[in-house]
């Protein structure tokens, strides 16, 4: 099990927390002072006073070093154990780092400052330390805990993050699941904050999921391939907002039972679109296709961006069908229809800034490929050209793109994308999404 490291001000409540929280695991609470203290057999105000503030800072990362190497403790740090970084290098190789966020009235009410070696001068000092180190504390932590209502609250929080370390099963189901690559792009994610998790690939066909039910909750989280991304939707205990609005669901997260379900695939997208630095934010954005594949795309882009969106469609009026779906559901959403012709794409395109290709022509395995790739001439230069395909690598829509000087993107980063957007729904954390994306790229042909 990993530890859990408490960062935060003095009197930020790590001490009270992680010893509550303790006795009520498994876990072993070590207050990094007092083990300091033991261990030099002298209080911190003596150091500080016989030796100075540095002999104080040495020993603590000692201590860091020393108790990085043992597993299942919570860690109750001192307020300035983030100040140097090789401390936090330590604590976070065998732990989760949490921030205990207390508002600063709170601390003033509480603590005695003449106890406190750095706080002889009062409470100004603290209100200065307080502002200095703050943004330090959120930088180092995987995770942010507010106390600032009852302790029971926090401790729940807290608690709610061991329960991930001791469950560390995860799945993907589907049929057909042999191919899937989930495991490849999870696990290299959720190693960097569990122990020994493992990520299965489970086949269930279409119809049997309510006989594997108890199965599935007993995992912490899977994900969900065709054919089950709506079927799971009656088994959820809730759902979130976007996955409803768009009726697919591709990660589920397990807690105490209860099933709560989640889309990725939007956010996916739009976050490898920001990795590669291409803007959508009030842009233009045509998809190609009305499929499954756009449609969480485009709800995701209407729900949570100001984009202009075109669905081009060889079926206009499965691409009405969308569009008037869609804007029943997300009012004053920004879409139109248009014929997936080349006649028509090279009109709309001269005003896009990003073209998407949503549809299986120059897929690996699929015969029919685009008769005419003339419209793309059309798109204004610096404009970006994606396609969701990853088999091949580069299509043939994505080479002419590329030919012609646009910016292009398959789709690897996505996948790899909306994986990491799930690992953060499993882990209960904000990731470090540029970190996490390269961990998985040594693991995954892109």
């Amino acid at each position: 099990m990993r530890n859990i490291v408490l960062i935060g001000p003095m009197g930020c409540g790590k001490s009270t927390l992680g010893s509550c929280v303790a006795g009520l695991t498994s876990y072993e609470f070590i207050d990094m002072d007092i083990f300091i203290e033991d261990k030099a057999a002298m209080t911190i105000s003596q150091m500080f006073e016989r030796y100075g503030e540095k002999y104080f800072r040495d020993r603590e990362s000692e201590a860091a070093e020393e108790l990085s190497g043992r597993r299942g403790l919570i860690i109750a740090t001192g307020g300035g154990v983030v100040l140097r970084q090789k401390n936090m290098r330590a604590l976070s190789k065998t732990g989760i780092i949490v921030f205990l966020d207390r508002p600063l009235d709170n601390i003033l009410s509480d603590v005695t400052t003449q106890d406190r070696p750095l706080l002889k001068d009062g409470p100004d000092r603290l209100r200065q330390i307080f502002k200095d180190r703050y943004d330090i504390y959120t930088d180092c932590a995987n995770k942010t805990i507010k106390n600032d209502s009852t302790k029971e609250s926090a401790a729940g929080a807290l608690i709610e993050l061991i329960d991930i370390q001791l469950n560390q099963n995860y799945a993907v189901i589907g049929d057909p699941i042999e191919h899937s690559k989930s495991p490849d792009i999870h696990l290299p994610v959720l190693r960097s904050y569990l122990d020994n998790p493992v990520y299965d690939k489970l086949r269930i066909r279409r119809g049997e999921l309510e006989e594997h039910l108890d199965t599935l909750r007993a995992l912490r989280g899977f994900n969900l391939t065709m054919p089950h991304k709506h079927d799971i939707i009656p088994y959820l205990a809730s759902i979130s907002r976007e996955a409803e609005l768009c009726g697919s669901v591709n990660t589920v997260v397990c807690n105490g039972g209860d099933m709560v379900g989640h889309t990725t695939d939007g956010a996916g997208f739009f976050s490898a679109l920001d990795s590669a630095g291409i803007e959508y934010r009030g842009g233009h954005m045509i998809f190609l296709g009305a499929g499954g594949a756009a449609r969480a795309l485009i709800y995701s882009a209407c729900i949570n961006y100001d984009v202009k969106i075109g669905i081009a469609a060889r079926s206009l009026m499965r691409a009405d069908r969308l569009m008037n779906e869609i804007k029943a559901k997300v009012p004053g959403a920004n879409i139109y229809t248009l014929p997936l012709s080349t006649d028509c794409l090279s009109q709309y395109a001269a005003e896009a800034d990003i073209l998407v290709n949503a549809t299986p022509q120059g897929m690996d395995g699929v015969d029919s490929d685009w008769e005419s790739l003339e419209f793309l001439k059309a798109l204004p230069r610096g404009s970006a050209v994606c396609d969701l395909i990853y088999a091949p690598a580069e299509t043939e829509f994505l080479k002419k793109a590329r030919e012609l000087g646009y910016k292009t993107q398959n789709g690897m980063p996505m996948l790899i994308h909306q994986a990491i957007v799930a690992d953060s729904l499993y882990l209960d954390m904000d990731l470090n999404t540029q970190e996490m994306y390269e961990k998985v790229a040594c693991n995954t042909k892109t």
